[in-house]
């Protein structure tokens, strides 16, 4: 069964988060959707190219850009439920309603304003009530950095359970719904259910894909991945190359040059290999039963004295 972990977020942390960003479920499924893709992207082509190539290809490159826009409300939210120690006087003087209310319009000036240059992760001692925003800022920036970083360079620390290669946006709903109901319980996720259909629509309408990724690598005849199926986007199949044989006697240093980069060339636009499933460790064969009680083997009779063992009473 299909497991995803959203990198370097706790679940006390997803509870707030949720608590105070506009359309917190829409934004769950997007970026569930955003780390699955890179995921799958990675697994499929790590085995013949390096998670450097493969963030360079175009449609990584527009995947990273969502990350930074797409889900910017979620990760302003995150920032926040991340920062909430340094203004625990504050919030206890405050109501339930009133501590939302003050949490939302943080973390909607996180999503709508330009960090300012140099924003970082201060350290618990540096922060204070003039630089406290500045230190959010840069934890957008490292969540986003992990995200995109974790799902790249170690993209089964993200998806467990199936096939990386195999996932498809019905997985990520069922995800969502799994998160969700982790959160809040099995009752408010079947409230807020949304179905593959208009799950798409969301994703076409909120991520405005291109018309083409021109990626130049060979995954099938649709040369789609299969989370990408009914997105509205296509991806044209790269140009082929065959090794040309030398004719006899020709010992131009030029055209050996070009043979042998023919060959780097024929492997760079190969058809993906497909990916080794997912390994998964067998469970553990169960104890043997044991009887409460069994009869003990009669003890065979001696003759003779018996020997006293150390520390024996005399």
């Amino acid at each position: 069964m299909l497991k995803m972990e959203i990198p370097d977020v706790s679940g006390k942390e997803l509870r707030v988060a949720f608590e105070i960003m506009e359309s917190p479920y829409e934004q769950l499924c997007v970026t569930l959707f955003l780390l699955a893709w890179r995921v799958q992207v990675a697994v499929v082509l790590g085995q013949m190219s390096s998670p450097d190539q493969i963030q360079a290809l175009e449609s990584m490159r527009f995947c990273a850009k969502q990350i930074f826009m797409a889900s910017r409300p979620f990760v302003a939210a995150l920032a926040v439920a991340k920062s909430l120690g340094f203004e625990a006087e504050s919030l206890k003087g405050m109501n339930s309603e009133e501590r939302r209310k003050y949490l939302k319009g943080i973390a909607s000036e996180l999503t709508t304003e330009e960090a300012p240059k140099g924003a970082k992760v201060l350290t618990a001692g540096q922060v204070n009530s003039s630089n406290i925003k500045s230190h959010r800022f840069g934890l957008m920036n490292q969540i986003r950095g992990t995200w995109q970083s974790k799902s790249m360079y170690a993209p089964l620390t993200v998806v467990k359970g199936m096939p990386a290669s195999s996932m498809t946006l019905g997985d990520i709903l069922s995800q969502a719904k799994v998160i969700w109901q982790g959160v809040f319980g099995p009752d408010v996720a079947e409230a807020i259910e949304i179905e593959l259909g208009l799950f798409k629509q969301t994703l076409t309408s909120t991520l405005a894909f291109p018309q083409l990724f021109n990626d130049g690598v060979y995954i099938s005849s649709t040369n789609l991945f299969a989370i990408e199926d009914g997105l509205g986007f296509q991806r044209p199949h790269p140009s082929t190359y065959s090794a040309i044989q030398i004719p006899e006697g020709d010992t131009d240093v030029i055209l050996a040059a070009a043979a042998d980069q023919v060959k780097g060339l024929a492997k760079a636009t190969a058809p993906a290999k497909k990916a080794a499933p997912t390994p998964s460790a067998a469970p553990p064969p169960p104890p043997a039963a044991s009887p409460k009680w069994a009869p003990q083997p009669a003890r065979p009779k001696t003759t003779g004295s018996r020997s006293r063992g150390k520390g024996a009473a005399s």
